[in-house]
């Protein structure tokens, strides 16, 4: 079983977002979910012999959602209780929180779960969208127009998906987000890259 995760209000402004982005993940969250997050979850005893510990060699949330779709791959379920709330410490630099999303694109093509929360589809939009951005640069030359499109698409969804969080919750540090969102995305695209780079390395080990 998981709880709900809050920030505090005392926190820095990069903590404060990173507690409303989880926030917002988890205002949708279905009672019967595929993922919860360790930060506040309680197991028995027994799953961990029944499926195994957690893949120390995985980072943040990819520990978490490796573990839990193995117990739903076993016939267990994951229950989310929103009553039971913790507050939890993020990030409190920028540095440290564009890393967190690093590690997490890095190790993300080693987990068997899809989208871990409802709204990790609008994330998955948004990052798609930076990547078409970058993708565009290619043919900046011969068609600028596609460039200047994909790159106004790119930061339009991320001022609309700003808006959808100050309907959540009024902060002043959300106004800096459209362009701490393009740079999470940045780094997320970059650890997937070397995550599947890392991934084919060792199939191709493990052909010869």
């Amino acid at each position: 079983a998981g709880g709900y995760l809050t920030g505090t209000p005392s926190s820095p402004w990069i903590a404060r977002l990173a507690a409303i982005e989880v926030e917002a993940k988890l205002a949708n969250q279905p009672p019967y979910p595929v993922h919860i997050s360790s930060a506040n979850a309680i197991y028995h005893s027994w799953a961990f012999d029944r499926v195994g510990r957690f893949q120390e060699r995985l980072y943040n949330a990819t520990l978490d959602s490796d573990f839990n779709s193995r117990l739903l791959r076993s016939g267990y379920r994951l229950r989310f209780v929103p009553e039971a709330r913790a507050a939890h410490s993020y990030k409190r630099s920028l540095l440290a929180y564009l890393g967190r999303f690093y590690w997490y694109g890095r190790f993300r093509p080693d987990v068997r779960q899809g989208f871990l929360y409802p709204s990790d589809r609008w994330v998955t939009l948004s990052v798609l969208l930076t990547a078409a951005a970058y993708s565009s640069l290619a043919c900046v030359s011969s068609l600028p127009w596609v460039t200047v499109v994909a790159w106004g698409v790119s930061f339009g969804f991320n001022v609309l998906w700003t808006f959808y969080l100050a309907r959540l919750r009024r902060d002043c540090a959300l106004l800096s987000y459209p362009v701490v969102l393009f740079l999470r995305n940045t780094v997320a695209l970059a650890g997937i890259l070397a995550g599947l780079l890392s991934r084919r390395g060792v199939s191709q080990r493990d052909l010869s």
